[in-house]
């Protein structure tokens, strides 16, 4: 059994990445023996470790664990490096007497202590106490516990909010106070009320819609980037990059273009193009993007549609240009030259791709109960996701670093 892993970012108030936290599933649906379900918990610290260890995974930061009361007190997670780890207590309502003293043995130990609050945070109070960092669920507190947690405990303590939905909730945690914050906000337009896009966005934009064409002129895209200095540059460095292991230096626009061939081709324009217009959003936005198109494309094969990853890849990325456009999803994907089952899935009509890009979005979201009940209908073996997301991200660490050198992934 491979532990189901993935990762969301925890952003400070510049929206740039302070951490990562791991979401896993910890247990295997329909264990009821307790040497079975510790023998899970034993194999998701393996897998955790292991993610830990990968340094581009967590782009360096550190990441927050996950940990169930019963995982807490299993004595697994002292496996876990105190450098790389910080234990996040969740589920938890009023805490024993052992949790309570499991957090000081692992607080003793040099390790950094987090706690959800879900409603009223009295009954956590002993945590709290003991915490580095405070998660503040945002729609399942009151407004007074969170306007009050961050007053209380000004001192020695970083205050996260959690299901941060949009700009104005992020903006209103800020001004209560904290330091940190989590959720969709991120992936949502800024402003939906803007008529134009700026010139540099549009011309990206064009860009995308060109070699989008089912008939696209490679004579007609050489031009483009040959007048394109920033282009020029990005494809040759690109092409001569680690990632082709050319034996000559490619020196020549057209001689690039047909070593890629069409799909590479459309694949390297989009995540260019993708990288160029979202200059002035955060880079995890970018790199949610093309983690979530590449995941995509990763998928098709085992949903037998091997014969459109490219497709795929594009219906993944594509998925977050409102939020680095500003603008409604629908008004977007009309001036994109994409497959009509692509645009319908990606608008919320249901179809047969719809349902992989909710399958790959369920995993995103460490939604494993959404992700069985898609992986049933499409008939697949869950089993590959975890390996699948992993070099997805991988793959976009490597690749956002050559496509554009002002890229900040490490």
């Amino acid at each position: 059994m491979q532990t189901f892993i993935a990762r969301q970012p925890i952003l400070d108030r510049q929206k740039k990445a302070f951490a990562y936290e791991i979401l896993c599933r910890p247990h295997v649906e329909g264990a009821s023996e307790l040497s079975d379900i510790d023998q899970e918990f034993a194999q998701v610290v393996t897998d955790i470790g292991t993610f830990l260890e990968l340094k581009h995974l967590r782009q360096g930061r550190k990441a927050f664990v996950k940990t169930p009361p019963d995982l807490l007190l299993s004595g697994h997670l002292s496996r876990l490096s105190k450098e790389l780890a910080i234990i996040k207590i969740v589920d938890l309502i009023e805490p024993t007497r052992e949790i309570v003293a499991a957090c000081e043995m692992f607080k003793r130990s040099g390790y950094s202590i987090a706690v959800q609050v879900l409603s009223d945070h009295k009954e956590l109070e002993p945590l709290i106490e003991l915490a580095d960092f405070v998660n503040v669920d945002l729609l399942s507190t009151r407004t007074d516990t969170q306007v009050q947690l961050p007053q209380r405990y000004a001192k020695g303590k970083h205050f996260i909010s959690e299901r941060v939905e949009n700009e104005a909730a992020f903006r209103h945690a800020q001004e209560m106070g904290y330091e940190y914050y989590q959720g969709s906000f991120l992936n949502r337009p800024v402003n939906l009320g803007l008529k134009s896009i700026p010139s540099l966005k549009l011309h990206y934009l064009q860009l995308i819609q060109e070699v989008n064409k089912p008939d696209f002129d490679f004579n007609k895209l050489e031009g483009i980037i040959k007048q394109d200095l920033s282009l020029s540059f990005n494809l040759l460095r690109y092409i001569n990059s680690a990632l082709f292991g050319t034996a000559r230096e490619i020196q020549s626009i057209r001689q690039a273009l047909a070593l890629l061939g069409e799909m590479a081709v459309r694949k390297w324009v989009s995540l260019v193009a993708l990288t160029q217009m979202s200059q002035d959003k955060s880079e995890e936005l970018l790199i949610q993007a093309a983690v979530r198109g590449k995941f995509c494309e990763s998928i098709a094969p085992a949903v037998r549609l091997g014969h459109r990853r490219e497709e795929l890849f594009l219906m993944g990325m594509f998925s977050l240009l409102d939020a680095i456009l500003d603008r409604s999803i629908n008004e977007t994907l009309s001036e994109i030259p994409l497959a009509a089952d692509i645009k319908d899935a990606l608008t919320g009509v249901t179809n047969e791709l719809h349902e992989v890009y909710q399958y790959a979005m369920a995993y995103e979201d460490g939604d494993w109960h959404r992700v069985w009940t898609y992986g049933a209908r499409l008939v697949t073996d869950e089993a590959l996701l975890p390996k699948l997301y992993i070099d997805s991200v991988s793959w976009v660490e490597e690749n956002l670093r050559c496509v554009s050198p002002g890229t900040k992934t490490r």
